[in-house]
């Protein structure tokens, strides 16, 4: 369970319930059903019955941007917006034009810094997705090709007016319709996929124009696998991508025109500064830190499974020590030294490896560190059948901490920032609605239930707690519990949102109308 569950009730329940009346721009039959802060906490974006509505400060009355909708599904959800990294600009794909097994969107663009009243801001038309680079400065969007055997890339350039960015993109002798939009941006430019007598070829057009044809890839990243083996650096300026016949990861740097191998893995993560890369490497089975820069190894160690902290610069790893007995030692040291690391005893091994990929904070584990950085928590196997017992284990000291038993598995996520477990359990009985939610407090053991039935919950940015919805009776109630068990009831919610920058919280009621206030 997610903080982005898509738990939410039916449209004509909510119809049924009432209706609300929220400032100026709405009207008695504005039914809010989604919203989601901007990156940078300014504003907030709002779906809802009769539109796309915008709330720049949060606590100003919604305006509404369009008549039109999302998806125009019964769900009414945001998942057509696209927000710039910065925040001041938004992008949506509206209204639906079904064309055989492809829907094709109008794309419109607002600037928060020009919101006037009700306007049209298209863009373009027959889209079929769009995103804005990582850097914030590109809005591009893919269009098939009028012939169908393909598509083409654009993006807005200066004076909002389209420049073609890549002509045509196929995949040759392979299925056209799997192309798709299938591409991946970067701060730089833009890679997709091309089939050539069954080989799949990465290929990149950067924003200045030059076609790269940088190598080739495994078999299964055509079409619109490719998201999973193609993926930039969190700041935009580097491509991480896997040769196919030796299985060495590469990185490659626009701003130097560099291919850099960094050797054969199977696990890839960035740190969250994108300054160093953590590779999980084959026989033998070894953790190894890199300068994505230049593609220098930093450090390297024998290990079953490893993470970097968020600022890459400590590096937490599991040794077997008994294959016989199924128990790792777990070794703490800096990720840029070969210094002996801290030990800190044995542990049963994890059933799972843990996830690698780009994404950081909100991350399954089976041994990771808090948004702080300062604890490792670890799934040992527990006493009981499919029961895990959590371990916190202090960074720079040889304090352990028991954190207790859950019966679970890859069910835990850390806040981003502070020292907080999430973990979400399994229902008492095959008839309970929702799932108990426990908060786990690595600094001083202290574990607290939040509720019996979440439907939905988000920890809050600095780590003191988490945000959840349960049950009260017919109608969701939206919780804020603390981590030392102080716990405040804000009201009915069906959504949702807690701001990324600051102490606040928006949530919809049942009515359909718009709440934010201070967190308590």
């Amino acid at each position: 369970m997610h903080a982005r569950a898509k738990s939410r009730w039916s449209l004509a329940l909510l119809l049924a319930l009432g209706a609300c009346r929220c400032g100026d721009g709405t009207a008695l039959t504005t039914f809010f059903t989604d919203l989601s802060y901007t990156p940078d906490g300014r504003a907030l974006v709002l779906e809802a019955t009769d539109g796309l509505y915008v709330a720049s400060p949060p606590t100003d009355d919604p305006r509404r941007l369009t008549t039109e909708h999302c998806t125009g599904s019964t769900t009414y959800a945001l998942d057509c917006v696209r927000m710039a990294p910065d925040g001041g600009r938004l992008a949506a794909l509206l209204r639906p034009e079904p064309q055989g097994e492809v829907d094709l969107f109008e794309l419109h663009q607002w600037r928060f810094d020009e919101l006037g009243e009700e306007r049209a801001g298209k863009v373009a038309y027959g889209v079929i997705d769009a995103a804005y680079t990582p850097d914030g400065r590109e809005l591009v969007y893919v269009r098939p090709k009028a012939d169908q055997t393909g598509v083409a890339v654009y993006r807005l350039g200066p004076g909002e007016v389209e420049e073609a960015l890549i002509p045509a993109i196929t995949l040759g002798a392979g299925d056209p319709g799997e192309a798709i939009g299938t591409v991946v941006l970067t701060s730089f430019g833009v890679a997709y996929p091309r089939v050539v007598d069954g080989q799949v070829e990465l290929w990149l057009r950067t924003f200045d124009g030059e076609l790269l044809d940088i190598g080739r890839l495994p078999a299964e990243c055509a079409g619109v696998s490719l998201a999973g083996c193609v993926y930039p650096s969190p700041d935009g300026t580097s491509l991480v991508w896997q040769e196919a016949k030796s299985g060495v990861i590469h990185v490659y740097r626009a701003n130097r025109g560099l291919d850099l191998p960094l050797g054969q893995g199977y696990g890839f993560a960035f740190s969250r500064s994108g300054a160093f890369a953590l590779r999980m490497g084959f026989s033998p089975e070894a953790a190894y830190v890199q300068r994505m820069d230049t593609a220098a190894l930093v450090r390297g160690a024998q290990a079953i499974s490893a993470e970097l902290s968020f600022d890459g610069e400590t590096l937490a790893r599991l040794v077997v020590e008994s294959k016989a007995l199924g128990t790792a030692r777990l070794f703490i040291g800096p990720s840029r030294q070969d210094e002996r690391d801290n030990d800190y005893g044995v542990f049963a091994v994890p059933p799972v490896r843990p996830l690698f990929g780009t994404s950081v904070g909100l991350a399954e584990i089976d041994h990771g560190f808090t948004g702080d950085g300062r604890y490792v928590v670890v799934a040992e196997k527990g006493e009981g059948e499919g029961m895990a017992s959590l371990v916190a284990v202090n960074a720079f000291t040889s304090e352990r901490q028991a954190l207790g038993e859950l019966r679970c598995s890859g069910c835990c996520i850390v806040a981003p920032a502070g020292a907080l477990v999430v973990c979400t359990g399994e229902p008492s009985d095959a008839q309970s609605v929702g799932r108990p939610i426990d908060l786990f407090d690595p600094v001083t053991g202290k574990r607290t239930r939040t509720t019996e039935r979440a439907i939905d919950m988000q920890p809050l940015n600095d780590g003191s707690g988490v945000a959840v919805m349960q049950y009260l009776g017919e109608i969701p109630e939206l919780l804020v519990v603390t981590k030392d068990g102080r716990s405040a009831s804000l009201g009915d919610s069906v959504r949702c949102a807690v701001s990324p920058t600051g102490p606040q919280i928006a949530r919809i009621t049942s009515l359909g109308s718009l709440e934010v206030s201070a967190l308590p």
